[in-house]
Formats: C-alpha cells, structure tokens, sequence
C-alpha cells in the first residue's frame, strides 16, 4: 500500500499543472503543500511531506472504506430484522426506478437527483446511523 499511495502522490504532483483542479484528498494535500512551501516547476517532491501525506491518506482510505462497508451491513441487518421496513423501502424503489433493478443504475447516472426522492431510503440509512454510529462501533470494547 505504501508503494501505491507514493506512485500516486508522485503521479498527481508531476502532472500538478497538465489536469484540472480536483476535490481528491491528493490533490488537497498537494495544493496546500504547495502554498505553504513556495515550489516551484523543477521541485521534487519533499521526502517528509509525501511520507507524511502517505500515511494519512492510507486513514482515509481505510476510513471511508470501513464506514461505508459497515453502513451496508447494519441497514440489511436492521432491514432483515424488520419486514415491514423492507417491504416500504422495496415498494419506494420501485416506484421510483420501476421493477427492472437492471436499469437503476443508468437511472441514476442519467439524472443522480433521483437519489433525493428516496426520503424513506434517506430515513433507513439515518436511523441505521442513529443505532450504529460507524465511528462509535470502531471504539467500542469490552469493560475487561
């Protein structure tokens, strides 16, 4: 992973002024390294910086794999344990994307502000939240 995420920084901060900006946690880091450090075309990338930059952005990786995964299982579980609840948010999807599950995805990506009619889909993953916070699950341990 280490080698990874250090081919992409070095990637990113090489082709720094061929792309357009973007919103990557990379590309953050890299602009602010920038800024505060004056570099210009001929620089190399800082050692400390990029390890520095290397490992945080293994967190984030990690991170918003974990609580998007953890999400996941929690609301199929909740949904499991509830029926009804399923049957709702079923009845909600289709009337919404029809009943050829095949087809949502181009739905989606065709017109995304589909997603903001789901409000008792938007409900399920709050309250499965509310019940299982990701970041909560992750500290929790045993009194021993």
């Amino acid at each position: 992973m280490d080698t990874y995420v250090d081919n992409i920084l070095e990637e990113r901060f090489a082709s720094r002024n061929t792309r357009g900006k973007k919103k990557h946690v990379i590309d953050l880091a890299l602009e602010t390294y920038l800024k505060e450090n004056n570099v210009d075309e001929s620089s190399k990338l800082d050692p400390k910086f990029k390890d520095a930059a290397s490992h945080n952005i293994k967190i984030f990786i990690f991170a918003g794999h974990d609580t998007s995964s953890s999400t996941i299982c929690y609301c199929f579980y909740r949904l499991s344990k509830h029926p009804t609840a399923l049957a709702r948010l079923r009845k909600e999807c289709e009337d919404i994307f029809g009943m050829d599950v095949g087809k949502t995805g181009d739905m989606i990506k065709a017109d995304p502000y589909l997603l903001n009619r789901m409000r008792y889909g938007d409900a399920v993953i709050r309250e499965t939240l509310r019940f299982s916070p990701p970041g909560n699950t992750v500290r929790a341990g045993a009194e021993e």
